[in-house]
C-alpha cells in the first residue's frame, strides 16, 4: 500500500476539504500520515490562506527593500526543518500550498524525488504579485515537484504562462463531490427554510474576494414584486460578515437575508434553493458551485477562472461578468421567472457533476498519480 503524507492538512477552508475529501476517496488504498502531530515534532505548520498570505506579501514588499525575500528564507528554513522528519522514510510527499510558497523547494532541497504538488488556486491578483522575488518563488516551487496537479484547466492554464511550463504538464483533476453526503442532504432538506418564497443561495467564506456585496446588490436590484417573494441565505463564515449585514441593512432587505455560519452538511440546504449564485472576484475552481451542480441546481456565476470553466462545460446556468450587480440581477429575474428552465439548467449541471464530479473520479485520477510517481522524473 503506499504511503502519502498530506502536507499540510487544514481544517475549515478549501484546501482542508480536498483533504479530507481525497482521504476518504482512498480509505483502504492508500495510507496517509500526519507529521503535524505530536508524534513528530517541529514547529507549528503556516495556515494556508491565499487571501492574506497575498497581503502579508503586500506589507512586507511595502516595508522596506528585501523584506519579501526575508520573508521567504524565513519561512523556507521553517518549512525544511519540518518537512526533515519524512526523510529517508518511503513516503510520497503531496504537497498543498503551491506557487507562492516555499514547501516545494524545502522537500527538494532534502532530495526530495516523490514530491507531487496541488494548485488551488489562480496566480496572485495583487501588486506582490509582480514583485521579482515572488516570480522566482513561483518558477523554482512549480519545478521542485515531479507532478502537478491544478484543480481546474483555468488554473493549469494560468500557471502555464505564469512559468511557462507547458500546459501538458499539469494533471488537471476537478474537485470531487461526496455524493453520499449530498444524498443525504436530499433525504433530509433544512428544515428552518420551508416556505413558499424562492431562495437564492450562496455559500463560502465570507471574504471580499468571494462577492457576496454583489449578490446582495444584484437581489436589491430586482423588480419590487419580488421583494416579498425571494430570501438570500449565505451559507458560511469569515471576516466580512458584519459589513455584508450593514450592507444588507443599508440596502432595507436585513429580514431577507440569513446568514447561517457555518454549516455541517450544506447539501441539506442546498436542497431548499431555487438559483445558486457564486459571484467570486477570484476562483480556482470552487466546490460550492460543483456541490450546487450535484443538487440539480442552476448556478449563476461571475467570470472567474473554474467556477465559469464548469458552468460553461456543462451548461448548468450561467456566466455574468465580474463586479456587474445589474446584469446579475436580469440573469436571477429570468430564471426566477422561468422554472421549466431552471429545471433544465439544474439537470444538466447534476448530469455532468456526477460524470466529472464525484469524489470517485477525484480519487482514481489521484491514485494513478501517486503510482505514476515512484521513480519518475519530472515531466518539465
Amino acid at each position: 500500500m503506499l504511503t502519502v503524507c498530506l502536507y499540510p492538512l487544514e481544517k475549515r477552508s478549501g484546501v482542508g476539504s480536498y483533504c479530507r475529501l481525497l482521504q476518504k476517496g482512498l480509505k483502504g488504498r492508500v495510507e496517509f500520515i500526519n507529521i503535524e502531530n505530536s508524534a513528530v515534532p517541529g514547529p507549528p505548520p503556516r495556515p494556508f490562506d491565499a487571501h492574506n498570505r497575498q497581503s502579508e506579501e503586500q506589507n512586507r514588499t511595502g516595508r522596506f527593500p528585501g523584506a519579501l525575500a526575508a520573508g521567504y528564507l524565513k519561512d523556507f528554513a521553517l518549512e525544511r526543518r519540518r518537512l526533515r522528519k519524512l526523510k529517508g522514510r518511503s513516503v510520497l510527499l503531496h504537497l498543498n500550498r503551491m506557487g507562492c510558497e516555499v514547501d516545494a523547494i524545502a522537500a527538494r532541497s532534502l532530495g526530495g524525488r516523490r514530491v507531487i504538488g496541488t494548485l488551488h488556486v489562480m496566480p496572485g491578483p495583487n501588486a506582490a504579485a509582480r514583485h521579482p522575488v515572488r516570480r522566482v518563488v513561483e518558477w523554482l516551487s512549480l519545478r521542485g515537484v515531479v507532478r502537478r496537479i491544478a484543480i481546474s484547466e483555468a488554473v493549469a492554464q494560468a500557471w502555464s504562462r505564469r512559468v511557462r511550463i507547458p500546459p501538458g504538464c499539469f494533471d488537471v483533476i476537478y474537485n470531487g463531490v461526496d455524493m453520499e453526503e449530498r444524498d443525504r442532504g436530499l433525504r433530509q432538506p433544512a428544515a428552518n427554510l420551508a416556505g413558499g418564497q424562492r431562495i437564492i443561495m450562496a455559500s463560502g467564506r465570507l471574504h471580499p474576494l468571494k462577492g457576496f456585496d454583489v449578490l446582495l446588490k444584484a437581489v436589491a436590484a430586482l423588480p419590487a414584486s419580488w421583494g416579498a417573494q425571494t430570501r438570500v441565505v449565505i451559507l458560511g463564515e469569515g471576516p466580512e460578515r458584519e459589513q455584508l449585514e450593514r450592507l444588507a441593512q443599508a440596502l432595507g432587505m436585513a429580514d431577507r437575508v440569513l446568514f447561517t455560519g457555518h454549516v455541517d452538511n450544506v447539501f441539506s440546504y442546498l436542497a431548499r434553493a431555487d438559483v445558486f449564485v457564486a459571484a467570486s472576484r477570484y476562483e480556482g475552481f470552487s466546490l460550492s458551485v460543483a456541490e450546487a451542480m450535484a443538487m440539480g441546481c442552476p448556478c449563476v456565476v461571475t467570470d472567474a477562472g473554474g467556477q465559469a470553466e464548469l458552468i460553461r462545460k456543462s451548461g448548468g446556468g450561467c456566466v455574468v461578468p465580474l463586479d456587474d450587480p445589474d446584469t446579475m440581477a436580469l440573469e436571477l429575474q429570468r430564471l426566477l421567472e422561468d422554472p421549466p428552465q431552471r429545471h433544465t439548467l439544474g439537470e444538466k449541471g447534476r448530469a455532468f457533476s456526477e460524470h466529472n464530479l464525484s469524489l470517485h473520479q477525484m480519487a482514481e485520477k489521484t491514485l494513478k498519480v501517486y503510482e505514476g510517481v515512484s521513480g519518475a522524473k519530472s515531466k518539465e
